[in-house]
């Protein structure tokens, strides 16, 4: 028996319930699943009309019936005759009438539900001229009319549950947008006029500018018409009501941005007629300077123009000048939220200024970048005030790091030496008047940090030997001992470690001043970092020190945070990895031993009962370990025809290793941390670990098949990466290695096959080392008998619900199917025959599942598609006809209350279509993102459909 209708009685009481504002609690969560269904029931038409036309209706119940009809005209209007379209329609059109003076909500409904039905109604031949001549002459009716040609092209942009295909669209668009861009302008100016010559409704003002700008964003009103109306000029007029600041500004900013349209010659008379009244724009962002959201609306204006001209001010800086005083106006402000609205200005003009057919203007940019850097610095400045709260203290330290990239960009134009001349002389400023480098005792500690930090941010633009840098490294030793000021200082010698590379004679000073820094709890992390810096670039020059660096490391890293101890320990592996080879593994030695004594200690120690400060202690062990392998070695290509020496230490050290591993293997955390010291030694030795690498990954699988822990796996696919082949002995070693380990993650799939959720690290780690597999070892691959349980395993794993397992899963088997295709494969038919039989015979269960995902379960994801699309193409390449009676069956299975028997034809000839004749996937996903959207809207399965706002 078919359920019984909802009548408008019920959806009156429920709604009565629904919209109390004491409403709550699980009984209103179930009154809004009831309201939801109801929208989806064909019924829900005409009880929304219904609602929508009674007067005696209260308005919070016509504005549900309003988002009720235009949710069913985005989702179901092909379930409409043509006779209901029309009567729904111009019923709507009525109640547009009546409602003309209410509620705005209302209207606005009203307005999309009519745009959406222009949209898809082909029957309704003229609907913008048609609504202009009932309307247009109609005063009352001037809002309504005008909100509908704003939202028209707004929703052809961005409605994405309306199905269109992309030529109906476009055909459509075509017809009723820019066919009729003339007359919409006309009726506009017309308006315009009109209410000026009256004072003015500030609403009607309002919508026009609003339509303006919506016909100029779509495009569908070619900006080439402006000049020749009052257009410009009445939104630039607009600026000067309170009112109306915020919607000529997006109008004027699209105007701007329209002008940029690389595929069409630059309209040079909009931009003269836009450029000409940015002039008293300046005067005016002077004079509301104490207006913040004055300022922030001329500043969008002028940010508009500097990106959208930027090719044209790169070769013409004279012409533009306006433009440029006007950014370096709005750098300048100190709302930092308003200044950082020019950056993106500023890249794109520094990207023209510097291109070679540009050299001759570039000279006129200096001073203008010169000036930008000025400003930079003074905005970089901490406020006097530092009680602020944790979120405002992140906000401010986020900006300063972009105000960095906008100094890159200005060293780019100027050069290095100019740029950092200018930090240089603001310090000096600073400065003593007696000439003994002192700064002077009056100067706040802001002013000198902030140039500080800019010569820290200038850094990495700069790539030619500055002179005025040894003056700078020279200032640094005088600078007051303020915390801040010492935290830029050392963070300044860390970045230009390279320059210190070339210029050795800084190095003791500088590893004296950043020694220091330990000292001070405020400048540790800075001290941590620039060592590493330092290490790193003057590693030669450092290694006689490295027997006083290791009494210090010992002495200190116990105390550092993770970051810090993290960054000193790679500052010695640095300079290990400078020692000669010959001394190399006795170096090495002497800091690896010692951590590995005390894992020892740790791991024979009697149970306590209590292990949290020695597994605390055994990851920061582990971890320094993994630090100084990694760093600590030389390029190997300069050791391939010798033993690296550090793969010695690597084997004195692993029984400890592995002993500490063994007792702490019920800790997640202690077996993380030893997987990635695991993988820094596959990463970092390579061929050069084969001595080692049998006991490494012999512990890898015995503890994957002890905890299943899901780490051990992402080190196999990096075991895979680095030794898997089809040919070598440790090739296929490596490759039964990973046999063991699937038969392991079957177990643990097949015991939580209900549960996939439970275990998303496994699937999604698992699936990446077998498509490593399938790049390494493809014939291996195709020959291994667990190739059904395999294929099997992945299409059950399509229902995890996890988003990064699920696309390990699904990139997995485009991998195999890819393998299998005779188009695609890289190895020989005959290697590939086992792997193509099996594809051929599972084909009806995994097309089956992908289906199941596609309506049920899957994210909705435009790159999610195309790898479906991709897999159901390649299985198609290896058995056409076993796939394509797999989605005939799975299609002809959904009940025809799900999917109507003509849409099933539908989609199967377009699926076919798109499969046969198209070579690339684009189309075939297009077919699937289609018939996915419209089955889980008909169905309720939809997890974008919320009740509107």
């Amino acid at each position: 028996m078919s359920a019984p209708q909802v009548t408008v009685d019920e959806v009156l009481r429920v709604l009565e319930v629904f919209l109390d504002p004491a409403g709550q609690g699980a009984s209103n969560r179930e009154i809004d699943v009831w309201l939801k269904n109801f929208q989806q029931k064909p019924e829900a038409w005409g009880i929304a009309d219904h609602l929508l036309r009674t007067e005696t209706v209260p308005i919070r119940y016509k504005l549900f019936a309003a988002q009720t009809i235009r949710q069913k005209i985005e989702s179901d209007w092909g379930h409409l005759d043509v006779a209901s379209q029309a009567s729904l329609r111009d019923s709507l059109l009525q109640v547009l009438y009546q409602q003309k003076t209410g509620p705005r909500p209302i209207v606005t409904q009203l307005c999309l539900s009519l745009a959406d039905i222009a949209i898809q109604m082909h029957e309704w031949e003229d609907p913008v001229r048609q609504l202009i001549g009932t309307f247009g002459k109609d005063q009352g009716m001037v809002g309504p009319l005008l909100e509908f040609l704003a939202v028209l092209p707004e929703e052809f942009m961005h409605n994405r549950i309306i199905q269109l295909d992309e030529d109906e669209a476009n055909g459509r668009a075509e017809h009723i947008l820019r066919s009729t861009a003339g007359d919409v302008l006309s009726l506009l100016m017309f308006h315009h006029t009109n209410v000026s010559s009256h004072g003015g409704d500030v609403s009607i003002k309002k919508h026009i500018l609003d339509c303006l700008q919506a016909w100029v964003r779509s495009g569908d009103l070619s900006i080439d018409l402006l000049p020749s109306t009052a257009v410009i000029g009445l939104a630039f007029d607009a600026l000067e009501d309170d009112n109306l600041t915020t919607v000529a500004t997006d109008l004027i900013c699209e105007i701007i941005y329209r002008t940029g349209n690389a595929k069409n010659p630059r309209p040079l008379g909009v931009i003269h007629a836009v450029y000409s009244r940015l002039l008293p724009l300046r005067a005016k962002l002077e004079a509301e300077k104490d207006d913040p959201e004055t300022v922030r609306e001329l500043c969008l204006i002028f940010a508009a123009a500097g990106e959208t001209w930027s090719d044209l001010i790169g070769t013409n800086h004279e012409a533009f000048k306006d433009v440029l005083d006007g950014l370096l106006q709005c750098a300048g402000y100190e709302d930092l939220d308003i200044a950082k609205i020019t950056f993106l200005s500023w890249e794109r003009i520094k990207d023209a200024a510097v291109l070679q057919v540009n050299a001759a203007a570039r000279p006129f940019f200096i001073p203008v970048y010169g000036s930008l850097i000025q400003i930079i610095i003074k905005q970089l400045e901490y406020p006097a005030d530092l009680s602020w709260s944790a979120e405002e203290r992140d906000n401010f330290r986020e900006f300063r790091h972009t105000m960095g990239d906008v100094l890159k960009d200005a060293v780019q134009v100027i050069g290095g030496e100019a740029a950092l001349a200018i930090p240089y002389s603001i310090l000096c400023s600073l400065s003593s008047s007696a000439g003994t480098g002192a700064f002077d005792a009056s100067a706040k500690w802001q002013s000198i940090e902030a140039p500080l930090f800019s010569l820290r941010a200038m850094c990495r633009a700069i790539d030619t030997e500055v002179s005025v840098l040894p003056k700078i490294m020279d200032m640094l030793p005088q600078l007051p001992q303020h915390p801040k000021i010492k935290y830029a200082a050392i963070l300044v010698i860390g970045r230009y470690a390279e320059w210190t590379a070339t210029h050795p004679e800084y190095i003791a000073y500088q590893m004296r001043y950043v020694s220091q820094g330990f000292e001070d709890k405020e400048s540790i992390a800075a001290a941590a970092q620039s060592l590493k810096y330092l290490s790193r670039e003057c590693a030669p020059h450092l290694v006689p020190h490295l027997e006083q660096l290791h009494d210090f490391f010992f002495q200190t890293i116990g105390s550092m945070d993770r970051e810090d101890a993290d960054d000193v320990t790679q500052a010695i592996a640095h300079i290990v990895s400078a020692v000669p080879l010959p001394q190399l593994a006795g170096a090495l030695q002497k800091f690896c031993h010692p951590i590995a004594e005390r894992l020892h200690q740790i791991a024979a120690a009697p149970a306590t009962g209590d292990d949290t400060a020695h597994v605390k202690e055994v990851l920061a062990l582990l971890r320094r370990l993994g630090t100084l392998l990694k760093y600590s070695t030389p390029p190997l290509e300069t050791i391939l025809s010798q033993n690296h020496p550090s793969t010695a230490v690597i084997s004195e050290i692993w029984p400890i290793i592995d002993m500490t591993v063994t007792r702490y293997a019920a800790f997640k955390d202690v077996e993380e941390e030893f997987a990635r010291l695991c993988n820094v030694c596959m990463s970092s030795y390579k061929q050069h670990l084969l001595p080692v690498l049998s006991p490494i990954m012999s512990k890898v699988v015995s503890m994957f098949n002890q905890t299943g822990t899901s780490c051990y796996l992402w080190t196999s696919g990096r075991c895979v990466r680095e030794y898997g082949d089809d040919e070598s002995e440790t090739g296929k070693a490596v490759f039964a290695l990973v046999e063991t380990l699937t038969a392991s993650t079957f177990q643990i799939i097949s015991s939580n096959v209900t549960q996939l959720d439970d275990i998303p690290d496994v699937v999604e780690d698992y699936f990446q080392l077998a498509s490593e597999v399938i790049e390494q070892s493809p014939s291996l691959f195709c020959g291994s008998s667990l190739l059904p349980s395999l294929l099997s395993c992945a299409a059950t794993c399509l229902a995890v619900q996890h988003h990064m397992a699920l696309r390990s899963v699904i990139s997995f088997l485009r991998d195999m199917l890819t393998c299998a295709s005779p188009g695609e494969r890289a190895i020989p038919q005959l290697t590939a025959e086992p792997l193509i039989a099996v594809v051929k015979a599972g084909a009806p269960d995994l097309v089956r599942r992908v289906f199941y995902g596609l309506t049920h379960t899957f994210p909705r994801e435009r790159e999610l598609y195309a790898d479906v699309a991709g897999i159901l193409k390649a299985a198609s390449d290896v058995g056409r006809a076993e796939v394509e009676q797999a989605v005939r069956l799975v299609v002809l299975e959904f009940p025809d209350e799900q999917l109507p028997a003509k849409e099933k034809e539908t989609l199967l000839l377009r699926y076919k279509n798109a499969n046969d004749e198209f070579k690339d996937t684009q189309k075939l996903a297009t077919v699937i993102r289609d018939f996915v959207a419209s089955f889980r809207r008909r169905n309720g399965l939809d997890e974008r459909r919320r009740p509107r706002e």
